[in-house]
């Protein structure tokens, strides 16, 4: 117990610079309490303890992906990690790192922005009503988007809106179901979406940190989400469908200049198509998509793309060519040198372009080595391109075969050089959607949720051929970690899983 109480002690330490062990050794010290948040310095400083826990390894730089991505049957690690094929795989039990480590790095997310919440809520007068609402939004914002994060991925979670500062308090903690935590992210979007001023809605527009428009954004997808399996929500279509409409109409964003290929460059990543992104300035994408093979430009190659993805694209889809590659122009032995994709160290696997291709890094293919060959990618939370494709799937929905869907999906296929459809009843559009978004979206942390909530997921990884023979129905959700389940007695283990406790 006290294990854990120590872990989700708050922001204070975290901030500070102590390691992740340096922290699980830290006593609970009953001099740390919310009046630490008095300015806005403050108030940053424990934000960026939030993010820093968004851009690690241990979540969106790293096993964030793994599980959401590479579990899907649009990406396959490569290499011969026996923990990433365990995933990729679905040969993995309730002890794998990855889904510990997910689990722990967004625990640490709702737990710090419970601090952030209540210090703010305690400050004196050194912050205006004005910056204490601002703050206090954001962090409320976090804490929503990663139980968005985390239900989607465990299923039912404890919900937690105060900081937990002593072993005490966590006993009899108990999982609360799934719409409970629905609930619980929209009531808290719904009531922060006015609480940034417009000062703040203008000067973070293009920030780490959220706006009321990216509330929308997110609260459109949860409605979206809230639609589909498991909860099957029909009246969360109208909701999305409205909610995402306001956006398009009066956010001020758009398509980025220069075409699709221009969205995944690190000079870009500020663009106006991007809603709210997790700002990540050493980020090891580029790195874990980049084969050996290639000369002085290689990366450790721990995921990649099946050929047969790549071909379901047309060749005029102008995405094609910015999500996959299939050659690269290097140095070898001191002489420059095209490697195509069969001669790499993984034969016939394309790259992920998104975040391999040399001039989306930041950094010209000389010092491709630099800096342990970390760039500062970011990855998309809410973006112009997927509102669009939100409001037509929820509109279709709400208004079977609407015209005014149709004219979303078109725009989405102009910017890709495709020719608009012509489609007429719901199902067309639908079978339209889902093929889109699968274009639009490749590799950016969508597919395996999609999969799972348009009541998909068993038919298609079944026909995996990595996870085909694995997969169970259960496996639309992750285990929750064992070293959890241990500790915390009253929580229970999710179907399909082995019950037992350690120890017992």
């Amino acid at each position: 117990m006290k294990r854990i109480a120590k872990y989700m002690l708050g922001a204070a330490i975290v901030v500070g610079g102590a390691s992740c062990s340096e922290f699980l050794e830290e006593e609970i010290n009953s001099e740390l309490s919310p009046s630490v948040i008095q300015t806005v310095d403050d108030a940053e400083l424990m934000l960026g303890g939030v993010l820093s826990q968004y851009a690690s390894n241990d979540y969106y730089s790293r096993e964030y992906f793994l599980l959401t991505e590479v579990a899907s049957d649009h990406t396959s690690t490569v290499s011969s990690n026996s923990t990433r094929t365990a995933v990729d795989h679905y040969t993995f039990t309730p002890t794998l790192s990855p889904i510990q480590k997910c689990w722990k790095a967004g625990m640490r997310i709702i737990a710090n922005s419970n601090y952030v919440i209540e210090g703010i809520d305690a400050s004196d007068n050194r912050m205006t009503e004005t910056d204490k609402k601002n703050y206090q939004a954001t962090a409320r914002f976090f804490r929503a988007h990663t139980y968005f994060d985390l239900v989607r991925l465990y299923g039912d979670l404890a919900i937690l809106t105060k900081p937990i500062l002593a072993p005490s308090e966590l006993d009899g903690l108990k999982r609360q179901p799934v719409s409970e935590v629905y609930d619980f992210i929209i009531s808290e979007l719904e009531e922060i979406e006015g609480q940034f001023s417009d000062e703040w809605n203008a000067e973070k527009r293009q920030h780490a940190y959220p706006t009321k428009w990216a509330v929308k954004a997110m609260l459109s997808y949860v409605y979206l989400t809230k639609a589909g399996y498991p909860l099957k929500d029909s009246g969360a279509w109208a909701k999305a469908a409205s909610i995402s409409k306001d956006l398009l109409d009066n956010g001020g964003y758009g398509f980025i200049d220069g075409g699709y290929k221009e969205l995944f460059k690190v000079e870009n990543k500020m663009s106006n198509e991007y809603i709210w992104s997790v700002q990540i300035y050493r980020s090891i994408h580029a790195t874990n998509c980049r084969f050996g093979g290639i000369g002085n430009q290689g990366g450790w190659g721990n995921w990649g793309v099946t050929e047969g993805f790549m071909d379901q694209f047309d060749d005029n889809d102008l995405r094609k060519k910015a999500s996959f590659m299939t050659e690269i122009e290097t140095v070898i032995d001191g002489k420059p040198k095209v490697v195509t994709m069969d001669e790499w160290s993984y034969k016939g696997v394309p790259m992920i372009a998104k975040f391999a291709a040399i001039e989306n890094t930041g950094v010209p293919a000389e010092n491709w080595n630099d800096d342990g060959r970390r760039r500062a990618q970011n990855l998309s939370g809410y973006r112009y391109g997927e509102m669009l494709l939100v409001y037509a799937e929820a509109e279709n929905e709400a208004n079977p075969g609407s015209a005014l869907a149709l004219a979303a999906i078109n725009k989405v296929r102009e910017r890709a050089g495709m020719p608009a459809l012509t489609l007429g009843s719901q199902d067309e559009i639908r079978e339209a959607i889902k093929k889109e978004r699968t274009f639009e979206l490749a590799f950016e942390a969508r597919r395996r949720f999609d999969l799972i909530r348009w009541g998909d997921f068993m038919n298609v990884m079944k026909n995996d051929p990595e996870s085909g023979q694995y997969v169970k129905e259960h496996h639309m959700l992750y285990p929750i970690p064992q070293a959890e389940y241990d500790i915390l007695k009253d929580f229970t283990q999710n179907p399909g899983y082995p019950q037992d406790r350690s120890g017992s």
